[in-house]
């Protein structure tokens, strides 16, 4: 059994990771590798190991790249699917320049959206 799967097996720790997409072709524009059903299928196995109370998944709006609502209900699909209970939403604060920004109101389409799903489905 791989580490990660025996610590958490174990209940000797938590796993926090950010998937940021809803599918594989968004995946490889943010992360500039193919490995979004890798990603899947490992986060499948840690939750069978330890649950879903010890994993966390991010999703971090990128500008131009996942910052709509079709992306996230992929997404939100997905890890209802997988059965995921932690999700954490941010932003790219790479986007914030000379320490101002203005979150466009998509952002907050997709924060509802999100908002929304978790409350309906005990998330």
């Amino acid at each position: 059994m791989p580490v990660i799967e025996k610590l958490l097996a174990d209940r000797k720790g938590e796993m926090c990771t950010a998937l940021d997409s809803g599918c594989a072709e968004t995946y490889l524009k943010i992360k500039q590798v193919d490995k979004f059903e890798k990603s899947v299928e490992n986060l499948k196995k840690y939750i069978a190991a330890a649950g879903n109370d010890s994993i966390i998944v991010k999703y971090i709006i990128v500008h131009g790249y996942n910052d709509n609502v079709d992306e996230i209900k992929m997404f939100m699909d997905k890890m209802l699917a997988i059965g995921v209970k932690i999700i954490v939403l941010d932003i790219d604060y790479r986007d914030i320049i000379d320490g101002s920004f203005n979150i466009p109101k998509n952002y907050y389409d997709i924060k509802n959206y999100m908002q929304e799903v978790c409350k309906k489905n005990n998330m």
